[in-house]
């Protein structure tokens, strides 16, 4: 069967043989491929050779004929047989067989404590081949944690399942990557390029001592990322991973182009999740009705009132003044001329924008009571011929009637700032809530990217599909080109406003971006962006967990449990923290051939058998050493241990929320289920929740 294997390998004949057998197999009998063992040989090499332009559409026929079983039973059973068909057991061993005695250490195993802990199945881990999600590389991260190295053979559990490091060796087939999951799930096995994948987690998350092996393993895999044919790496998961590898790794492990190609990759589609995002945007204010400075004035030499130098007219007549019969237009005829003494306040009046968004010039109303529809200036209302004669606020980019025949000689334009400025009474600069999105339809995209950009733009296309159209090479695009050039920013307008903070909102989102959307790091372990307490305290390990995985990982040592040695070091660094996390147990020697307990009343940890053939220990809770067993037997209901600090407590009567009161513990605690929190609101949700 193995030959038949290799001799797909080795001959493009033979392989268009199989592939041709293999689908009139299934075409016509597909339970046959799980009755035959050379066809399920044969199978898995197929599916291995990403080469083959037939594999996709034989393995897409293989499913298909498979859900199509009518008969439920044989179904499962050929589905079972998909999974079970990648059990490469016998292969595995005999690459361990192979290895020397005098290179059997160091190695790596899966310490039999862990196994109630690493639940996985093979299609689980499998799964990195094809996806890169958060879901699956903590999958990994944590099976990686759960391994533990041995330096030499008294430091591994006899008869334990392990891996040799000499399998990276180029004579020994450079293949401890591809067999490294066979210690959490036996038999699995993975192809070159999902090793590669498993390699770079263990450089994303800072796996100290296989550190070295993973960076030849994604070494090894330099320069072949960069293959349009394998769709399952075009996507955001498995290019961040390389990204993330590589820098960990000093920026050795791809080659320049791929770099900047797979970064501009992720920065466009993180850009395009980004566009229905909330941006806060400051811009110039917009007067409705509001009351402010009248600013600038000039007396009207028909009714002698001192009016607002955006009402004026020409010769010195203001708008109230003006002779209606010297415009025959509906604007001037409708409504007549206007109460000449109204709103004669040289110091607060009413002001407005033109609701034209061509215009949005800023004038003042006198007469409010008149003003039934949408503000629109003198101007506007003649079809704006001419324009507004504005003037704009250097400080709030405001445009205000200002006409030219009123403008003193002294007036600066570069320099001018509006009434409403100057005053300070009215907050002539505000905040809006819109989008990227709304900033293109004003704008256009270019802010955002420029360059050859694909007609596909912001349109939800996968990368794959994009790159299949176009190629890798020559991808002439910059995202957020004025950051990247540091360059100013453009001029951004919403609603005809002028944008003032353009440049903060365009470098906070280039942030963000190559934050991978978030402004928190994300834990090593589950990958969630929360990570932000230094796993071990130590300088030379950089790796970060979230609060519910620091104490998923040191809680599993607990007072009146079997003691996990590997549990109390650093799951990435493998030394032990800076601050231990349980003082009762830094100092202990541990010997790999025993199995130790930790005394749930006096706190000691004592030895309770020899680990057997490296199986797992029995499952120890509530125990308690042959000292204080004597003492603890016969208490009742009345007396519970704090879960804090192990301080035997009674309660006579009261509801079941407790305080410890030893002052070094202090913990509120549920007396029903010993549940522990910080505060006695969370206690007291819990009984409602729980116990209720």
């Amino acid at each position: 069967v193995m030959d038949l294997a290799a001799r797909y390998n080795m001959g493009e004949t033979y392989r268009q043989l199989v592939v041709q057998c293999l689908k009139e197999i299934i075409q016509n009998n597909v339970e046959a491929m799980r009755l035959n063992a050379v066809f399920g040989t044969l199978w898995r090499a197929v599916c291995a050779d990403r080469a083959n332009t037939e594999r996709d559409g034989l393995v897409s026929l293989m499913s298909s004929k498979v859900e199509c079983i009518d008969n439920q039973a044989k179904r499962e059973k050929m589905r079972f047989w998909l999974q079970t068909s990648y059990d490469y057991t016998g292969e595995i061993l005999e690459a361990v067989a192979k290895v020397s005695e005098a290179e059997r250490f160091p190695c790596v195993f899966l310490a039999p404590e862990f196994d109630s802990e690493v639940k996985f199945t093979r299609a689980e881990l499998l799964e990195i081949g094809r996806s890169c999600n958060r879901a699956v590389l903590a999958r990994l991260a944590q099976a990686l944690t759960c391994l533990t190295f041995a330096e030499k053979e008294e430091d591994a559990p006899r008869d334990a399942t392990f891996l040799p490091l000499a399998l990276m060796k180029p004579n020994y087939g450079g293949r401890f990557w591809k067999l490294l999951l066979h210690l959490i799930v036996p038999g699995t096995m993975l192809a070159p390029r999902p090793a590669a994948l498993l390699a770079a987690v263990a450089i994303k998350i800072g796996i100290i001592s296989l550190l070295s092996s993973a960076q030849d393993e994604v070494l090894a895999f330099k320069g072949k990322w960069n293959n349009i044919h394998t769709s399952e790496t075009w996507n955001v998961g498995c290019l961040t991973l390389l990204l993330d590898a590589d820098a960990n790794a000093g920026n050795e492990l791809l080659h320049a182009h791929d770099r900047r190609l797979f970064q501009l990759l992720v920065d466009y589609v993180l850009l395009e999740r980004n566009l229905e995002s909330e941006i806060s945007a400051e811009m110039g204010w917009r007067p409705s009705k509001t009351l402010a400075c009248i600013g600038p004035t000039v007396v009207c030499r028909s009714c002698k009132h001192p009016r607002s130098v955006t009402i004026m007219a020409k010769d010195g007549t203001c708008g109230i003044c003006i002779d209606p019969k010297s415009c025959n237009c509906p604007a001037c005829t409708k409504e007549g001329p206007e109460t000449r003494d109204v709103g004669v306040s040289s110091e607060a009046v009413y002001w407005f924008e033109c609701s034209v968004k061509k215009c949005l010039a800023q004038y003042v109303v006198y007469n409010i009571g008149r003003l039934k529809a949408k503000p629109k200036c003198f101007y506007c209302r003649h079809n704006g011929s001419p324009s507004a004669p504005t003037i704009q606020c250097t400080r709030c980019s405001s445009r205000v009637i200002y006409p030219d025949a009123y403008r003193s000689a002294m007036l600066i334009e570069s320099e001018w700032i509006c009434p409403a400025c100057k005053d300070g009474n009215v907050s002539t600069i505000i905040t809006r809530n819109i989008t990227l999105q709304v900033l293109i339809i004003e704008n256009g995209p270019d802010f955002l990217i420029s360059g050859d950009v694909p007609s596909t733009l912001f349109t939800g296309v996968s990368l794959y599909k994009t790159l299949t159209a176009r190629g890798t090479t020559d991808l002439n695009i910059k995202i957020l080109p004025t950051v990247s050039n540091n360059e100013p920013a453009p001029r951004l307008v919403y609603q005809g406003r002028v944008i003032h903070n353009a440049e903060k909102l365009l470098v906070t989102l280039h942030n963000l971006i190559r934050a991978r959307g978030s402004s928190l790091p994300p834990c090593s372990l589950c990958f969630a962006p929360s990570g932000h307490t230094r796993t071990c305290g130590r300088n030379s390990c950089t790796s970060l967990l979230c609060a519910s995985c620091e104490q998923g990982w040191y809680d599993l040592n607990r007072p009146g449990r079997a003691i996990n040695p590997s549990a109390l070091k650093c799951p990435f660094c493998r030394r032990d923290p800076a601050k231990p996390p349980h003082r009762a147990l830094a100092s202990m020697k541990w010997d790999a051939a025993i199995v130790y307990a930790w005394c749930r009343s006096c706190k000691r940890v004592q030895e309770i058998g020899e680990r057997v053939c490296g199986i797992t220990p029995e499952d120890v809770q509530n125990w308690d050493c042959e000292e204080c067993a004597p003492h603890i037997h016969g208490k009742g209901e009345t007396q519970r241990q704090c879960p804090g600090c192990g301080i035997w407590t009674e309660k006579i009567a009261g509801c079941d929320h407790l305080r410890c009161v030893v002052r070094s513990c202090g913990v509120h605690w549920c007396w029903l289920c010993r549940f522990r929190a910080e505060t006695e609101d969370k206690v007291y949700r819990h009984l409602r929740e729980v116990h209720e």
